[in-house]
């Protein structure tokens, strides 16, 4: 959980820094179009950071079900083998 607060942080932090640049770069516009433009780069660099987070969980959900699919023919196996040892007897 900590890596993912830090995740945050890190994002907010290149939020905050990019406004100060370009409006120190930039200066402050006096037509509100204008200064909504310079945000566009901003944008597409959230979008594209949460497309990588959608991609990312996709990813950690397959890699656990797959070990999920693991661990229940495992004790399925664990089962028949216990089931098989009771009939024995």
């Amino acid at each position: 959980m900590n890596k993912f607060f830090g995740l945050v942080f890190f994002i907010l932090c290149v939020w905050f820094f990019s406004i100060t640049f370009l409006f120190w770069y930039f200066g402050l516009s006096n037509n509100l179009s204008e200064a909504g433009e310079m945000f566009g780069g901003i944008n597409a660099l959230f979008s594209g950071l949460a497309l990588a987070g959608i991609i990312y969980t996709n990813w950690l959900q397959s890699k656990e079900i797959k070990e999920n699919q693991k661990n229940i023919e495992h004790t399925m196996s664990a089962t028949k083998h216990s089931l098989q040892g009771i009939s024995k007897n």
